[in-house]
C-alpha cells in the first residue's frame, strides 16, 4: 500500500470526523479512467474498516456501497485514493499520475454526474455533490473532469449537506484529449507521490531491506522505498548499453543508517519499464523485497514515482582491494550490494577470457602469479594465496544481460581494438554500481566515458635476437587442417580441435603465418598441431603450414621435419612438430613413447596411476627429438619438443589434485620429465651432438616437480638442464584464472648453456583478449580480427633463444 502524507499544522478542533471526502475524477482515458474518489485523514485513523464509500447513481437518494476499507491504520494528513479497476483502471491511474492508487474496487464509480457519499458505521457523514440529485447540467457536474475540495487541512470537517462554495469544479469535458495530469490544461491538484519520507512510517529504509546478513530479512514483504537513482539499467529506454531490466536506488546520505554491515542501495527489477527513470531522479518505489540468484532486489513493482530529477548523487561507498579477510577468510561485498561504489586504489586487468562473450573482465590490485610459479606446492599456502587473490579481484561488467554484444559497449573499450587494451593495463578510481550475478560481485559503469584504461603493458614488436641460430617454441592452439565440421574425424579417428569452418581456418592460418614470419626463427618447435605427418596427407597440418610460409616468402625457405611415421603420438589428436629453414639440416629424429620408456626404465610406467605415460588417453604427448646442423658447419643442436599432460581433468591416486597448487596429474608430468631426462642421455637421434635443449609446453609452473626435476639440483642432485632466464619465477607465458605463470620453456644442458647469447619471451598472446583470435563462435564480430597482426595467434606466448656457436 502507498499512503501519501501531507503534514500540516494540527489545529485542535473538537467533534470532527477522522476521514473526509476531498475529490473525485471522471477521467479522459478509455472507460473514463482514471476514475477515483479521494479522501483525507484529518487525524490518526486506527481502523479504516468502519468507513464505506457509496455512489448515488443518477440522482439516487440512497447510495450504493462501492468500497469498504480494510482494517488499516493511517496517520493524520494522509491522502487516500480509491480507484476503479474496470477497463484497466489501475493502469490508467498509474499512467495518468505516474503513481499507484492505494485501494482498488471492481464496482462502478461515479461518472461525473453522480454524487459520492462517505459512511461511517453505516451513517452518511460527508458528500460530494447533492444527494438525490442527478448531476447532469448541475454546476457541480464534472463529467470528463474533476471536483476538488478547497482548503483541505486537519481542521476540515465533513458535511452531509453539499456546499459548492467549498469545492472547485473543472467543468464538463475539461479533460478531453489529456493523457497525463502534468500535460493537461486542467490539472488536478493531486496529492499523491510526494511524501515527507523522513516522517513517513510507510517508507522502509533501504538498509532495512538489505539487512546485515547475506539476504534480505524482509523476503516476500511489500515495501515502499525512497532514494536516488544511481544506475539506470532499464530495458527499452534510450540507453541501449545498459539493460538489466531495472535500476539501482541508493538512500540519500541523510537517511543512511551508518551501519557498516548494511547496504544503502538496492536493485529495482522493472522488466516492463513501468516508469522511465534517469540517474539523479528521486524516486518512490513500491514492490516486494526478495532475492534473485543471491542479489537483493525489489520485484513485482506496483508503483514507481519520480519525485524530482537532477539531484546530486549519494556519496559512493569506497572500497580498497584487497578486502580485509572476514568470515573465515571469505571476502564479503554484501554491505555494498546495490550501491554506487568507488575502488580507491589502482587496478590492473588480470583476465579477459569472458570479454568476447559477456563483455566482462577481471581487475585486481596487482597481477598475481600462479602460486606454484613462485612457491613449491603447499596445501595451506595455496589456500591462503587463493584467498588473497579472491579478496584482491573484482569483475568489471558492461551491465547488459545479453550475450555476445559488441565489446566496444563496455565503457573504456570504445576505441578497442584500434587502441589495444591488454592485461596489465590499469584503471584508477573505478566507479560503478555493485551487482551480484552468476556468483560474482560485478562493478558496472553507470555512464559512458567514466572509465579510462591506461596502457602499462604495451603490445611488443617481435623481439630481435642475437646469435647464429634462432629457435622459437610456440603452442599454436590446435592448428588442424581437418575442420571440426559435423561428424568429421582426423585420420587417426579423433575429433578435430581447431577451426570449425573454412573461414576460421583461413583466419587462423593467416595470423599464424604472420606470427612465424615476424619471429623469423631458423627452427620452430610447434605444439598442438594435428597429429598426422604422412607426406601429402590432407591432415598433415605441419606440411600445410610450411607450404603457406613458403608462399608468403621466398619459395623453398622452409621445410618440415618428417618424423618417419604418420603419427608421432600413438592415439592423440594433437602432437608436436618442427619447421626449419632449409639452411638447416636434420641429422636425426626420435620419438619418446611408452615402448621406449619400458626399454629405459619400466619402473617409471609402474609408478603411474594408469601404467602409461605417453600412450593412451589423458597422458603426456609423445616427445619428438630432432638434431639440427647448420649446413656447411659442424654446429649442431638436439631439440626435444614436448607437451606434458595438462592440469585439467580428474586424476586418481598420485595424480589426484592435492589442492597444493600443482593441480591434477602432477605425478604423470614428473614421470614424463624423468623419462625424458633418461632418454636424452641415450643420444636418441644417434647424432652424437652434445648440445641439447628441452623445449615446449610442460604444463608445469616454475616451482612444480617436473620443472624442478630437470633444472633444480636442490630437488634433483642430478639435474642436467638449466633455465635460460634469470629469475624464472617472475617469467610468464600463460594466463589462467586471472593469474600468470610459465608453462612454456627452453632448458639447455651444460654444453649448450654458454652458447645461448639471447633469450626472450614475446608477450603477444597471453596478455591479449582471445576476442582477437581466429574464432567466430558465439556470434563474435569478424571485424575484430586482423590477420596481419600477430596479436593473439594462440593462448600461449612464444619463447625464443639465440645461439652463437662462435661466441
Amino acid at each position: 500500500m502507498m499512503l501519501f502524507i501531507l503534514f500540516l499544522f494540527n489545529l485542535a478542533v473538537s467533534n470532527k470526523a477522522e476521514l473526509i471526502l476531498t475529490g473525485a475524477m471522471d477521467g479522459p482515458l478509455f472507460g473514463g479512467n482514471p476514475k477515483f474518489v479521494e479522501l483525507f485523514a484529518t487525524t490518526n485513523v486506527a481502523d479504516l474498516s468502519s468507513y464505506t464509500v457509496a455512489v448515488g447513481y443518477n440522482g439516487a437518494s440512497t447510495g450504493t456501497a462501492v468500497y469498504t476499507f480494510p482494517a488499516d491504520s493511517v496517520p493524520q494528513g494522509t491522502y487516500i485514493y480509491v480507484a476503479a479497476t474496470a477497463n484497466n483502471g489501475e493502469a490508467g491511474f498509474s499512467s495518468y499520475f505516474s503513481c499507484t492508487p492505494d485501494y482498488l474496487t471492481s464496482a462502478s464509480l461515479g461518472n461525473g454526474d453522480d454524487a459520492y457519499l462517505l459512511r461511517k458505521n453505516g451513517v452518511v457523514i460527508d458528500t460530494i455533490g447533492k444527494i438525490g440529485v442527478d448531476g447532469t447540467g448541475q454546476t457541480w457536474e464534472y463529467l470528463d473532469g474533476w471536483i476538488k475540495r478547497k482548503n483541505v487541512s486537519t481542521a476540515s470537517t465533513p458535511s452531509v449537506t453539499f456546499n459548492q462554495a467549498e469545492w472547485t469544479v473543472s467543468g464538463k469535458n475539461a479533460l478531453d484529449g489529456c493523457t497525463t495530469n502534468t500535460l493537461c490544461n486542467s490539472i488536478y491538484d493531486f496529492k499523491g507521490c510526494a511524501p515527507n519520507v523522513g516522517s513517513d512510517p510507510d517508507i522502509t529504509l533501504i538498509s532495512a531491506v538489505q539487512g546485515s546478513g547475506a539476504s534480505t530479512p524482509l523476503n516476500g514483504v511489500v515495501v515502499t522505498i525512497q532514494g536516488i537513482v544511481v544506475g539506470d539499467f532499464q530495458d527499452g529506454d534510450s540507453d541501449i548499453k545498459r539493460n538489466l531490466a531495472g535500476f539501482f536506488v541508493q538512500e540519500e546520505d541523510a537517511d543512511a543508517d551508518n551501519d557498516p554491515l548494511t547496504s544503502e542501495g538496492v536493485f529495482v527489477y522493472d522488466p516492463t519499464l513501468l516508469t522511465d527513470v534517469s540517474v539523479g531522479d528521486e524516486v518512490i518505489v513500491v514492490g516486494t523485497a526478495g532475492e534473485a540468484f543471491g542479489n537483493t532486489q525489489i520485484s513485482d513493482v506496483s508503483s514507481i514515482t519520480v519525485v524530482s530529477s537532477g539531484n546530486p548523487l549519494p556519496t559512493a561507498a569506497t572500497i580498497t582491494l584487497p578486502l580485509a579477510a572476514s568470515n573465515g577468510n571469505n571476502p564479503d561485498l554484501e554491505p555494498f550490494e546495490g550501491m554506487l561504489v568507488t575502488v580507491s586504489n589502482k587496478l590492473v586487468i588480470t583476465e579477459m577470457f569472458q570479454l568476447d562473450r559477456f563483455n566482462e573482465i577481471k581487475l585486481a590490485s596487482e597481477r598475481f602469479y600462479q602460486y606454484t610459479q613462485q612457491n613449491v606446492p603447499n596445501t595451506q599456502g595455496y589456500a591462503d594465496y587463493l584467498d588473497l587473490v579472491d579478496r584482491s579481484t573484482i569483475t568489471y561488467d558492461d551491465g547488459l544481460a545479453t550475450q555476445n554484444n559488441d565489446i566496444r559497449l563496455l565503457d573504456g573499450f570504445q576505441n578497442w581494438p584500434v587502441t589495444p587494451i591488454r592485461m596489465g593495463d590499469s584503471v584508477t578510481s573505478l566507479t560503478g554500481v555493485l551487482y551480484y550475478s552468476f556468483s560474482l560481485y560485478r562493478l558496472i559503469s553507470t555512464a559512458d566515458g567514466t572509465v579510462s584504461f591506461v596502457s602499462e603493458n604495451p603490445r611488443p614488436l617481435a623481439p630481435a635476437l642475437n646469435g647464429d641460430l634462432k629457435i622459437a617454441t610456440l603452442n599454436v592452439l590446435n592448428f588442424f587442417t581437418t575442420l571440426d565440421i559435423g561428424t568429421a574425424k582426423t585420420s587417426n579417428g579423433n575429433d578435430p580441435r581447431g577451426a570449425d569452418s573454412q573461414t576460421e581456418f583461413d583466419r587462423q592460418l593467416e595470423k599464424l603465418v604472420t606470427t612465424l614470419l615476424e619471429m623469423d626463427a631458423d627452427i620452430f618447435a610447434l605444439i598442438e598441431i594435428e597429429n598426422d605427418f604422412l607426406p601429402g596427407s590432407p591432415g598433415n597440418a605441419l606440411e600445410f603450414l610450411t607450404d603457406a610460409l613458403n608462399s608468403a616468402t621466398a619459395s623453398g625457405t622452409y621445410d618440415w621435419v618428417d618424423p618417419g611415421q604418420q603419427y608421432v603420438d600413438s592415439s592423440d589428436a594433437i602432437s608436436n612438430g618442427f619447421i626449419q629453414k632449409t639452411s638447416i639440416m636434420v641429422d636425426g629424429v626420435a620419438i619418446l613413447n611408452d615402448a621406449v620408456v619400458e626399454s629405459l626404465d619400466g619402473n617409471l610406467l609402474n609408478q603411474d596411476s594408469s601404467g602409461t605415460l605417453f600412450d593412451g588417453p589423458s597422458t603426456n604427448r609423445a616427445s619428438l627429438a630432432a638434431t639440427f646442423t647448420i649446413i656447411g658447419s659442424a654446429n649442431c643442436i638436439t631439440i626435444a619438443n614436448n607437451h606434458f599432460k595438462s592440469k585439467g581433468g580428474t586424476g586418481t591416486g598420485a595424480d589426484a589434485d592435492q589442492n597444493d597448487g600443482a593441480a591434477s596429474f602432477n605425478n604423470r608430468r614428473l614421470l614424463a620429465a624423468k623419462a625424458l631426462d633418461q632418454w636424452l642421455d641415450t643420444d636418441p637421434t644417434g647424432s652424437a651432438c652434445e648440445n641439447i635443449a628441452i623445449v615446449g609446453d610442460l604444463n608445469s609452473y616454475a616451482k612444480e616437480d617436473p620443472v624442478r626435476y630437470l633444472t633444480d639440483t636442490t630437488f634433483n642432485p642430478n639435474a642436467k638442464f638449466r633455465e635460460i632466464f634469470v629469475n624464472p619465477e617472475i617469467q610468464y607465458s600463460y594466463v589462467f584464472d586471472g593469474m600468470i605463470g610459465t608453462l612454456d620453456y627452453v632448458f639447455v644442458n651444460a654444453a649448450l648453456a654458454p652458447l645461448v647469447v639471447d633469450a626472450k619471451k614475446w608477450h603477444i598472446n597471453e596478455d591479449e583478449p582471445d576476442a582477437l583470435d581466429y574464432n567466430l563462435d558465439f556470434g563474435r564480430l569478424a571485424t575484430y580480427f586482423d590477420g596481419s597482426n600477430a596479436a593473439r595467434n594462440s593462448d600461449h606466448s612464444p619463447v625464443l633463444i639465440g645461439i652463437d656457436f662462435t661466441p
